[in-house]
């Protein structure tokens, strides 16, 4: 084997050797590239998922804050809601109270109306109370108003004579009284309306 065959053998064998080395190179060079873009990949995915959590987190503290405020909402509403029922029925009884009075009368009772006046006085000092809530209703601004007037009267009349006078009795004119149970039965039929067959 001449010098030249031995120089191209080892010229060969060193560029057999580059190609194996650089094949390597390249090899590892791309295994570490996409080795690099699948961690990169795998911290932007935990990088995502931590923002979701972070965004879920947030959405759950403030829905959990908004369901609080709705619970107490709806509590203070219920509360409300419970009185203004409670005043209503209040009202109501009130008013029944007036009807039965009148209507349980006895004949010879005709003249008196002191256990009228005393449940007008009870109703009248309810409605002047609550005045706002009832005043924007006409039938019972009306009731206030007729009931306020023969409570006046009534208190005027008490005041002025400390017990009947030769047998004075306490009694609403009859227009007066007329006009009071129309419109305490007015009332009555807001709250309860006509059965309709």
């Amino acid at each position: 084997m001449g010098i030249d065959t031995l120089v191209n053998v080892i010229t060969v064998i060193l560029a057999v050797g580059n190609f194996i080395c650089l094949y390597s190179i390249s090899r590892n060079k791309a295994y570490n590239e996409e080795k690099g873009k699948n961690l990169a990949t795998k911290e932007d995915i935990a990088d995502i998922t931590k923002r979701i959590e972070s965004v879920k987190d947030s959405y759950n503290k403030a829905l959990e804050t908004h369901k609080i405020e709705l619970q107490k909402e709806f509590e203070s509403h219920k509360y409300i809601m419970g009185l203004c029922h409670s005043i209503d029925e209040t009202l109501l009884q009130h008013i029944a109270s007036c009807l039965k009075v009148e209507s349980e009368k006895d004949i010879e009772d005709c003249d008196n109306d002191e256990s009228l006046l005393t449940s007008n006085n009870k109703l009248s000092n309810f409605l002047h109370t609550y005045k706002t809530r009832y005043d924007s209703i006409p039938v019972l601004r009306k009731l206030r108003s007729i009931s306020g007037n023969i409570d006046t009267d009534y208190v005027l009349f008490n005041f002025m004579t400390t017990s009947p006078i030769n047998g004075e009795v306490n009694a609403i004119p009859s227009e007066r009284k007329k006009q009071f149970i129309d419109c305490l039965n007015e009332s009555l039929a807001y709250f309860i309306p006509a059965l309709v067959p």
